[in-house]
């Protein structure tokens, strides 16, 4: 049961993945009495700190192919829409965006983040999920040029390097009354762009 839930989950993300464009901040916090203007400052500070080291995390994940491929498994099974959207290259989401939303960088951000990855939130509930790198190969040297060429045609990016790694994910926990502890592999394609690793999600599936 775990391996059709699992794969439901990712190919199912993986499909609209690419759509949706980076989600930007949400309303500033309002003013109020000294004492809650102390508290919301301090909240704002600790808000901060948060995301510089997710920041931080981020641009390692960049430098890594196996960093980036860590990264996504966390992000996506955190259910975290933003997380998994700022390691795909963004011309690769701005051009699916504009094939399937007419550019209505709105529409996509609001169905991605509120309606889809609710969707796979609630889908997972229950599951706890470890993972971990089991295979790392390069592209052939044919098959990195057809693939290089692709997304220079479609992207208008240069791509130095594609890394091809399974993660074996392992879930535990109970669905629907079911307790359940089984694994399945995670395909993940990583390409090199200027110099950084992104995910590529047309290429990224379960097995």
């Amino acid at each position: 049961m775990l391996s059709i839930v699992l794969t439901a989950i990712i190919v199912a993300g993986l499909a609209v993945g690419a759509y949706f464009l980076f989600l930007r901040d949400g309303d500033k916090p309002s003013g109020g009495s000294s004492s809650e203007s102390e508290k919301t400052t301090e909240a704002v500070s600790e808000k901060d700190s948060d995301k510089a080291e997710e920041q931080t995390a981020v641009e390692e994940a960049y430098n890594k192919p196996e960093k980036l491929g860590e990264k996504f498994i966390e992000a996506y099974f955190n259910f975290d829409g933003k997380g998994v959207l700022d390691l795909i290259h963004p011309n690769v989401v701005r051009e699916a965006a504009e094939d399937e939303f007419d550019g209505d960088i709105k529409a996509f951000e609001d169905y991605f983040q509120k309606e889809f990855m609710d969707y796979i939130k609630e889908s997972a509930q229950g599951l706890s999920i470890s993972f971990e790198l089991v295979e790392k190969s390069a592209l052939e040297r044919d098959d990195f040029n057809e693939f290089a060429d692709d997304y220079e045609r479609r992207y208008n990016v240069e791509v130095s390097d594609v890394v091809e790694m399974v993660f074996e994910v392992r879930a535990t926990g109970v669905i629907d009354g079911e307790e359940i502890d089984d694994s399945n592999d995670l395909e993940v394609t990583a390409v090199k762009i200027d110099g950084k690793w992104y995910i590529d999600p047309e290429s990224t599936d379960m097995g």
